[in-house]
């Protein structure tokens, strides 16, 4: 299921449950879909210009498309999944 899919399952989800139970649930589908809306954060660890290694005396994280030094965990607004 793609994001878009879930988002409009989720739009549905609300027109049906508005009339049986408590706005509770309308408001958790609310945030859910602003949550799926957000545009998905790539880590520097999953990012295709990811590049680390290990050798007896170093080991390193590397972006290849900025050309810096990363941790994994880091991430920009230039990542795109590993495939």
């Amino acid at each position: 299921m793609t994001r878009q899919e879930a988002i409009e399952t989720i739009k549905i989800a609300i027109s049906q449950v508005e009339w049986e139970y408590p706005m509770d649930y309308a408001v958790a589908f609310d945030m859910a879909v602003e949550a799926l809306s957000q545009p998905e954060i790539v880590r520097c660890k999953d990012c295709a210009f990811h590049d680390s290694g290990e050798n007896e005396v170093d080991a390193w994280n590397r972006c290849k498309l900025h050309k810096i030094n990363t941790s994994d965990n880091e991430y920009c607004s230039w990542g795109a999944i590993r495939e």
